[in-house]
């Protein structure tokens, strides 16, 4: 039965994308079905086997769903329980791919819940911390489309912002890589408002990462960050670098002393 009912899912996946009126009239109810298996049979930390493949089915069938059939409206604790099952299956290897592909579709689509903040959150942890540098990479590309794409207000935003900052004293080498790779991303997509509104800690933060960071390829991508910034920042943003420039060298710690000279090589050398 259960391979039955995942054969019968491989051919809905394929069939709800075809603009067939007979499928329109039972898609509430086939999707109904579907969400009473993954009740059923989505429980975290289940190993490969039939229900495994109905599971991973059903999880494609949704996010066909959710990406390819633009007029179906999912009810509100669908979505909750979508974004339940995909929080807790990002943190299981075998099923990332799949919580992955919902998440995407959900996001693409551009759709609220209110558990999504949450959820999100999680994956920029999961950008960061991640051994696998695919799911650093999904989760790095999810997170940033999540703020670039779903209206956050300022005060949000800055507390994301704080938040990939803070990662660049993370002690994994990938970790703080991703979280330049997130700054690097900011910089080129945000508003210039944004950017310039943030640029002195942008700057403060980068500065000192470019100090402290021991690896020379994250120090040549620090670097580039800092040109890149200060190159895109207005007059009147400038002239806040350099009232903190003329901070740290009037500071009597010898550390932020070294802050300016570093940073004033990044103006004229692209080393």
């Amino acid at each position: 039965m259960v391979q039955l009912n995942t054969l019968s899912l491989q051919c809905l996946t394929w069939l709800i994308k075809k603009d067939l009126p007979s499928i329109k009239e039972c898609l509430s109810s086939v999707t109904a079905n579907v969400f009473a298996l993954l009740h059923k049979y989505a429980a975290q930390g289940m190993g490969k086997g039939d229900n495994y493949e109905l599971v991973l089915a059903a999880f494609k069938y949704v996010g066909v769903l959710l990406r390819d059939v633009r007029d179906y409206t999912f009810l509100p604790e669908q979505l909750a329980t979508l974004l339940l099952y995909v929080e807790q299956d990002l943190h299981d290897h075998s099923r990332q791919a799949s919580a992955f592909l919902v998440l995407k579709a959900i996001l693409h689509r551009k759709l609220q819940c209110g558990a999504l903040g949450d959820v999100m959150m999680g994956v920029a942890k999961l950008a960061i911390t991640s051994y696998h540098i695919n799911v650093r990479v999904q989760a790095k590309q999810s997170y940033i489309t999540y703020l670039y794409e779903y209206p956050l207000d300022k005060s949000a935003l800055e507390s994301h912002l704080s938040f990939i900052l803070s990662q660049l004293d993370y002690e994994i080498l990938e970790g703080r890589d991703c979280a330049l790779e997130m700054i690097d991303s900011i910089l080129i997509t945000f508003p210039r408002t944004f950017v310039a509104d943030n640029c002195d800690l942008l700057y403060v933060s980068l500065a000192a990462r470019l100090i402290n960071e021991p690896q020379p390829e994250l120090r040549k991508k620090i670097a580039a960050l800092l040109r890149k910034l200060m190159s895109g920042v207005a007059v009147n943003h400038g002239e806040k670098l350099l009232d903190i420039c003329l901070t740290w060298m009037k500071d009597a710690k010898v550390a932020h002393k070294r802050l300016v000279p570093s940073n004033n090589k990044l103006k004229g050398s692209g080393s």
